[in-house]
Order: structure tokens, then C-alpha cells, then sequence
């Protein structure tokens, strides 16, 4: 197994994944600086442009390096850094310096900003407490009033039943809109029922009755998760009202949290759309009890502490976070994320949320404690799927309506109390709510659809804030987490056929299992890549341009916004993909329907992805669509070729692979180990 080193490249060189070996900044313990193109420090009048300058000492090479940058005087040069430390008085820092940071507390006479106030190296703890920005506070005093629906709608729950409903919204431009997704799922009614019911072999979502559902094993749920949404009918769920004591279940009833605010009306530029706003529990059962003369109110962010009474005790990630305990940088008393994967929305009648993609390639479930929700789902068409990189930027997909040039069809179902939701990952969806309604949920991840958790995690990195509302930074180490418990299981100690851990574990006596956990590797091996924090500096915020001091940090020392035990745990995570890509492409043979070898795959298809994310973001920031903060087409560039200067047999194959997110076709694949995977890693 490997340590926290790199792992050796096949050709003994060491392997830094995120690095570039002609950055000449002083390595990190992570092994990889992750050298944005903001590494723009070796141009003309840079000290590391001579060839003198490479003999130095890599600290005074970056003493110099700041100096030129600062000024002449504002640093000691490469000649007097030994002597320094016997200067006796604090140097005033050059003037510009000062002028660029005066406000956060550089100079005496102006007091500090706490809230403004971040240090320029390691990323702070301190940012989890700052005040959340909101544009504005919740105000029930105005309220637009309530249209009528000339023409109800209706939809069908998991038996069949038809639910009609009619939408009473604050502004007419909502009616078409929603009435184009409700046209398009009924086109995929067969004699007037919808597929799950008239066809469940052609369905996105499988119907599982409570009774199957708990004596199925995680083998046989995460077999139909490849493929299909999974609805289980008759779950047990507590008797929950929209009132004071079910809203209080969710948050504290005075306290504010963000609430999204329909009464807001169409612009010169756009249509009706909900506002963030900042208001409490209290004002949204005021709504609701206020009926027709009420505001339409959703709120979204409930993080919950506790596991949901909804999510299934298999969940995949939960377990490996369990079992890798006491690993490498894995603390035995380590907190598994739940604030973050476990959560509930609480909105009145009439709210809805028009399609988009769950972030960080993650799986949902949903369980309606009270009232209805009315979930779409996205469906193919053959040439426009979501392994591509065009079905979200293809010109007849709209966010909120469905026009004729929409590639892709819909499905809906009616969800309601004793239904719980098992949703795929890289899935776009809509949802209407016909009623005051509360839900809890939860995210998981799942061995059998890694590969579209890679997918999806890769359309919300490049979209961002288009396609989803959210990110999840912790989301990565639970991903380096499995990784770890997939290497455990399958090549370092395997599990016995009696554990239950083994359930868990890709298959990788199949290709689909092969490609999931090639699919996790390629995740890790990008895991900086596809981190948006690598393109900040060390506390920037979203929304602040670089200062001279952060880019300084990151140009001379290395520095961005993950923090450094969360880097070295990245760099060990890596070392593992590594091992493992190696192992599947000398030991496992991979043979296509034609009888010809696939030696290459795992190259490839890494290959592949790599292409098909740089040639992503370059077409989606041609559209305007600029994706995570600070993450420009050359950054991206500078991070991608990193990982092909360590890896000179992607690089060989890159320029012939296509535009993809996917390896492609696999029917008739064979997959035949030549060894036992745990003489694999013996003899690695």
C-alpha cells in the first residue's frame, strides 16, 4: 500500500499528480503544487528566469521572487536572507501595499474589519462563522396576489393514481413555463399512463414495494441504481403536519435562514424568478396559514446533524467513512460530514424548482413527511446523453421551459407520504410542489454509479451555478474515503464472502465494475482539478477579485483556499488511484466484442476525460457560462497539463481520444483478472 509519498511512475520517477515538474516553487507536503496559471512568476525580470537562480536555495528563490513583485526594499534579497534576523526595527511595508489593503487593518489610523478581516496563508476555520450575505430580508407585509390556472395539470404516484392540480402563482409568465414540462412528460404516456406504469422496462424509475425493498441487498439496490430512480412505496414515516412542531423538527422556528421568495416579478431583461432572501420558519407558517393572500415561500437549507429517519442504514460513503478510520490523515474520532449529506425543505403550495443537477455527482434520496411533491426526471434521447458534454449547453435546453427544440423527454411522479426517493446521480430534474409540503433527505454515494457520479460532478463543475445551487467541499474526502475502502477491500486485505462490506465493493469481475472504479481513481487523480478552491487564494471569497497579497501566496509559495492536511490527504488518495490504474492496466484483460485486446483503456479513458473537461469549460465560457469562481479556461489548462507531465502515456494518447465524459459502448466487453488482486499489490 502506498505511503504518503508520491507513488513511483512506471519508469521510477516519482509522481507529483497535480504538479508540474518546471514550476520551480519549493514542493508542499501534498507533493503537487497545484501551480494555477496565476504561476505566471517566471517571466522576464524574474530571478527564477536566470539559469544562476536555479542553483539557489528554493526559500531565497522565493524571497526573490516576492521582492520583485513588492519592490527591492520590501524583502531581503537572495544576499541577506542569513541576515535578516538581526534587523532590530519592523520595516514599514511599501506604500501600493498598504493603499490595496488599508482596509483590512494594515494601518493604525482605520480600525479592523473582523468580517473582512482572513489571513493570506492557510485557509481559516474561521470562515464557517462569518455572516451570511443575503440580498434581502423576507417582507410578508407586500405580497403580489395569487393568479388562477385557467387549465389544471395532473400527474400519476408510483400505483397509478391521477393527481390534478392547479397552480395559483404571483405572475402569469410562470404558467407557460411550467405547463411546457408538464406537456412534455405527458408525450411520454403510453394510452394515457405514464411509463412506470404502463411500461417499467422503459422507465427511469423502478417501483419497489417496503416488503422487497428491506430483504433486497445493497448487491441488488445498487443493480438497479445503474440504471433506474428507485421509488419505494409504503415506507414507514411518522405522522408529520405542516405546523409549528413539524417546521420545528427542521430548525429552530425564530432563527433566519434562506428562504426563496417567488413574489418577485419579471425584469426588462427576465422573467419571474424566486430571490434568495433571509427569514425565519415562523414567517413561512405565517404564509401558509395566510392561504391565497400568502406568500409562495421555499426554503432548502436545513442541514440536519443526525441521520435522516428516511435514509437507508447501507449508505455506501457512511461505511467507508467508518471503516477507514485510523487511516492515513483519517482520525479515529473523525466527524462524518452530516450537515452536509443530511438535510430537509420545508414550501408552501405552488413553489417550483425549475431543472437542474445535484452537485459534487451525488445521489438523492427524499422521503415527503407531509403534503406532495411532483418529481421530473430527464430522460436520454439517443445522441444527447449526459455522459456527452453538449446536453446543458445544447441550444434547445432551457433551464426553466421546455421548447420544441428541448432534445430530451420527461418523466414525473407524484411522491407523498410512505414514498421514499432514490435518485441517480448526473440526473437533471424539475419539481412542482402542489402543497405545503415538508421532506427530509439525504445524499450518498454508490459503487455502482461512479460513473456517473464523475459525470455529474463534472457538468456542475464546469456550470456551476447553471445547472445546481450548491457545492460540497467535504464531498472530496469522502470520495478519497472510498477510494481507500475500495483499495482496502478489493487489493490490501479483501474481504470474506460473509461481510457485509463486500456488498459494497465495485465488481470489478465485470466491466461495468471496472469502469465505476477506474471512474473513482480518474475522480481522485482530478481531484484539484475539479476542487474549486484550487482557484482561490488562501480565504478569498467568491465574489472578491485576487489581491496582490493572496496571488503573491499563490504564485511564490503555493498557497490556494484547500487547506494543507486536506492536500496531503489528497496527495496519499492520488497515490492510491495511481496504484490501482496501474494494476487494472497490467493485470486485468479487458477484451471488446470483437475479440481485440483493450490494453489501453485505463489510459484512455482518463484520457478522455481530461479532453472533454478542458474542451467543456472552453465552449461553456463561449456561451458565458463561466462555472466555479476564479476558474478561467487557462487555469483549468495549466491544472490538466500537470497531470499529463507525470503521466507521459496520457499524454501520448490524449490528442487521438474524443470528446467525452465516458469511456463509450461496452457490449460484449470480457474482463479476466491474470492474478489475484492481492498478489497484484505484492508484486507492485
Amino acid at each position: 500500500m502506498p505511503d504518503a509519498s508520491p507513488s513511483p511512475t512506471p519508469d521510477g520517477a516519482s509522481v507529483q499528480s497535480d504538479s508540474n515538474p518546471s514550476i520551480d516553487t519549493p514542493l508542499p507536503a501534498d507533493g503537487q503544487p497545484d501551480s494555477d496559471a496565476r504561476s505566471e512568476s517566471s517571466k522576464d525580470g524574474d530571478v527564477n528566469n536566470s539559469e544562476d537562480a536555479q542553483a539557489l536555495p528554493s526559500t531565497v528563490r522565493a524571497s526573490s521572487r516576492l521582492a520583485s513583485k513588492l519592490g527591492p526594499k520590501s524583502l531581503a534579497t537572495p544576499t541577506s536572507v542569513s541576515g535578516a534576523s538581526k534587523s532590530k526595527k519592523r520595516k514599514k511595508a511599501p506604500k501600493h501595499v498598504l493603499d490595496d489593503h488599508a482596509s483590512e487593518g494594515d494601518v493604525p489610523e482605520r480600525p479592523i474589519d473582523v468580517d473582512a478581516f482572513a489571513a493570506y496563508r492557510e485557509p481559516v476555520a474561521s470562515k464557517q462563522f462569518c455572516i451570511k450575505e443575503e440580498e434581502d430580508v423576507l417582507d410578508t407585509t407586500s405580497t403580489p396576489i395569487r393568479l388562477s390556472c385557467e387549465k389544471p395539470h395532473y400527474a400519476f404516484d408510483a400505483a397509478g393514481g391521477r393527481h390534478e392540480f392547479s397552480p395559483s402563482f404571483h405572475y402569469e409568465d410562470y404558467y407557460p413555463r411550467v405547463a411546457s414540462f408538464f406537456k412534455r412528460v405527458g408525450e411520454s404516456f403510453v394510452d394515457g399512463k405514464p411509463l412506470h406504469v404502463a411500461d417499467p422496462a422503459s422507465s427511469v424509475i423502478a417501483i419497489v414495494d417496503y416488503d422487497r425493498y428491506i430483504k433486497m441487498s445493497m448487491v441488488e439496490i445498487s443493480g438497479i441504481l445503474c440504471t433506474k430512480n428507485i421509488v419505494v412505496t409504503g415506507y414507514p414515516t411518522p405522522s408529520t403536519q405542516f405546523d409549528r412542531r413539524g417546521l420545528r423538527d427542521l430548525h429552530d422556528f425564530k432563527r433566519a435562514v434562506s428562504i426563496q421568495d417567488y413574489s418577485f416579478g419579471p425584469t426588462d431583461d427576465a422573467l419571474s424568478a424566486p430571490n434568495t432572501v433571509s427569514g425565519t420558519l415562523r414567517q413561512l407558517l405565517e404564509s401558509v396559514q395566510a392561504g391565497v393572500k400568502g406568500k409562495i415561500l421555499n426554503a432548502l437549507e436545513f442541514p440536519r446533524i443526525t441521520v435522516p429517519p428516511g435514509a437507508p442504514a447501507w449508505l455506501t460513503d457512511y461505511l467507508a467513512w467508518d471503516v477507514t478510520r485510523g487511516g492515513h490523515n483519517m482520525l479515529n474520532n473523525s466527524v462524518y460530514p452530516a450537515s452536509d449529506m443530511h438535510w430537509g425543505l420545508a414550501g408552501t403550495a405552488d413553489t417550483v424548482t425549475f431543472m437542474h443537477v445535484d452537485s459534487d455527482g451525488l445521489s438523492t434520496g427524499i422521503q415527503v413527511m407531509c403534503g406532495s411533491k411532483i418529481w421530473g426526471f430527464y430522460r436520454e434521447r439517443p445522441g444527447n446523453v449526459m455522459t456527452s458534454t453538449t446536453p446543458l449547453i445544447h441550444e434547445g435546453f432551457n433551464l426553466d421551459e421546455v421548447v420544441e427544440e428541448s432534445d430530451f423527454d420527461l418523466e414525473a411522479i407524484v411522491l407523498k407520504p410512505g414514498t421514499l426517493l432514490l435518485m441517480r446521480p448526473n440526473t437533471p430534474h424539475f419539481v412542482f410542489g402542489p402543497h405545503d409540503t415538508i421532506c427530509h433527505g439525504f445524499h450518498f454515494y454508490c459503487a455502482s454509479t461512479m460513473q456517473a457520479t464523475l459525470c455529474g460532478l463534472i457538468h456542475t463543475f464546469v456550470l456551476s451555478t447553471f445547472i445546481t445551487n450548491i457545492s460540497h467541499p467535504p464531498t472530496r474526502h469522502i470520495l478519497r474515503r472510498l477510494l481507500v475502502f475500495f483499495f482496502d477491500g478489493l487489493f490490501k486485505d479483501p474481504y470474506d464472502d460473509e461481510d457485509m462490506e463486500i456488498q459494497h465493493l465495485p465488481n470489478i469481475a465485470t466491466l461495468d465494475g471496472v469502469l465505476d472504479l477506474l471512474s473513482l481513481c480518474n475522480l481522485v487523480i482530478l481531484g484539484n482539478v475539479l476542487d474549486y478552491r484550487t482557484y482561490s487564494a488562501p480565504n478569498q471569497a467568491e465574489k472578491k477579485e485576487i489581491t496582490p497579497l493572496q496571488a503573491l501566496n499563490m504564485e511564490g509559495f503555493d498557497q490556494n483556499d484547500i487547506p494543507w492536511d486536506e492536500r496531503v490527504s489528497a496527495c496519499y488518495a492520488r497515490g492510491i488511484a495511481i496504484t490501482v490504474l496501474r494494476a487494472i492496466q497490467q493485470h486485468c484483460l479487458i477484451v471488446n466484442g470483437e475479440g481485440y485486446e483493450q490494453s489501453l483503456l485505463p489510459t484512455r479513458m482518463l484520457a478522455r476525460q481530461i479532453k472533454g473537461l478542458f474542451l467543456y469549460k472552453k465552449q461553456a465560457v463561449l456561451l458565458e457560462l463561466e462555472g466555479v469562481p476564479h476558474c478561467t479556461v487557462s487555469l483549468l489548462e495549466t491544472q490538466l497539463q500537470n497531470i499529463l507531465a507525470w503521466a507521459p502515456d496520457i499524454a501520448d494518447v490524449y490528442h487521438e481520444e474524443v470528446e467525452s465524459l465516458h469511456f463509450g459502448p461496452t457490449t460484449g466487453f470480457s474482463v479476466h483478472w491474470l492474478m489475484d488482486p492481492l498478489a497484484i499489490l505484492r508484486g507492485m
